[in-house]
């Protein structure tokens, strides 16, 4: 009965280790894991937002969102075009831009990409021409947009 006792014992001991070394096997295969749920338990953050965020590039839009809301609610913009179109936007940024910096029609479409106002208006791409083109477009709606000035 002693010896079968000390049997016993000998195989819980042997059992034991090898649950340990499972164990730390485990462990050593899981660090990773292991230091997840360390930071889970102690409430730290598993990531830093400085590796999951990078900044590409960043423009002021303030002024420019400033500028065009004001024109909204002035009706501006529904005054020169009732519907959006390529003109009205030009026409508009031209407009913004020399709120903004008063340049002539070539440095306005280098400026503008200095800011948010190319593309809020979807101008970017813009030449010189289309700009010419643009006063052009506002020059024959000029009566009908003084009209609607007159009548207000």
């Amino acid at each position: 009965m002693v010896v079968m006792m000390m049997m016993m014992m000998a195989v819980t001991m042997i059992i034991m280790m090898l649950i340990a070394m499972i164990t730390m096997l485990l462990l050593m295969m899981m660090g990773g894991v292991a230091e997840t749920f360390r930071r889970l338990l102690h409430d730290e953050p598993l990531v830093s937002p400085h590796d999951l965020l990078s900044t590409q590039k960043t423009l002021p839009h303030g002024h420019v969102e400033a500028i065009l809301l004001a024109i909204r609610k002035l009706g501006l913009d529904a005054m020169l075009s009732a519907q959006r179109c390529r003109e009205r936007d030009l026409v508009l940024a031209m407009l913004v831009e020399q709120l903004l910096a008063p340049c002539s029609k070539l440095a306005t479409t280098r400026h503008w990409h200095s800011t948010t106002l190319a593309e809020e208006l979807g101008v970017s791409e813009a030449t010189e021409d289309e700009l010419y083109q643009a006063m052009d477009w506002l020059l024959e709606r000029q009566p009908r947009i003084e009209k609607k000035l007159a009548d207000r």
